[in-house]
């Protein structure tokens, strides 16, 4: 069973990446609080510009298979 998500109050200093210390599903963490998320989420994490970061963006489609 995999580690449960980090989750922390938004610090309005987004900047997700990959996380590479947790195996599968893939995670990517928040640079500016230290949350994860993961492709399972309802939700899609976004940078502190707005935009979701093109690595989320690949991971989405590879869970979806396209």
């Amino acid at each position: 069973m995999p580690e449960p998500l980090a989750q922390y109050a938004c610090q309005d200093a987004c900047q997700w990446g990959p996380d590479d210390r947790a195996a599968a599903p893939r995670r990517f963490a928040c640079a500016g609080c230290g949350s994860q998320w993961d492709h399972t989420q309802l939700w899609t994490p976004i940078d502190r510009d707005g935009t979701v970061p093109a690595s989320v963006r690949a991971e989405l489609a590879r869970a979806a298979g396209t």
